[in-house]
């Protein structure tokens, strides 16, 4: 194996939070893996480019199921952050700085109300696949995007299973369009 190979090696090691590049010390593997600069599961499926109707059906599976996973555990603070993400999401869209970000912490904090670290790993994945997506979403449907989020979390709040599938079946309707994800 030749030096480039050696190097190209360390740099995927270090990038998906397996080694530390120490400056004077070398490289040394980390005692528990760090956060990755780039999720491997993501990453993997970047290069395949399985991103448009296969994501679009996983999202549709996932994410109703993470979503009621998060209304039978969440605490009252993972209630206050998902209303605290829904009100910087109006606040933003008001100032007209509305962002991916607004969006992505909505569903963020409902993923962490799992308290489930598999759920939060692979939903983290997901959210990182569809980010160019909810971008387009926000700037061309800002409020459309917070109405859904509303829906969502009303039913979310009332512990009413089936609402929290509709609100998010209808939420999908409004951005997956063929401009976000052309086949």
């Amino acid at each position: 194996m030749g030096k480039s190979s050696v190097r190209e090696a360390i740099k995927m090691l270090q990038a998906i939070g397996i080694v530390e590049v120490r400056r004077g010390h070398g490289t040394v593997i980390r005692r528990e893996p760090g956060d990755p600069l780039v999720d491997p599961m993501a990453f993997g499926m970047i290069l395949a480019r399985g991103m448009t109707r296969d994501v679009l059906e996983f999202r549709a599976m996932f994410e109703p199921a993470y979503t009621l996973q998060a209304m039978t555990n969440a605490t009252d603070e993972d209630h206050r952050r998902i209303q605290e993400a829904i009100d910087d999401m109006a606040t933003a869209i008001a100032n007209g700085e509305q962002t991916s970000r607004h969006d992505v912490n909505f569903h963020r904090a409902i993923l962490h109300a799992t308290h489930n670290p598999m759920t939060i790993r692979v939903g983290q994945t997901l959210l990182e696949l569809i980010e160019a997506a909810l971008e387009t979403s926000m700037q061309t449907l800002p409020e459309t995007a917070l109405n859904d989020h509303k829906a969502i979390y009303t039913a979310f709040q009332a512990d009413d299973a089936e609402g929290v599938r509709r609100a998010i079946q209808q939420s999908a309707k409004s951005w997956e369009t063929d401009l976000t994800y052309p086949d």
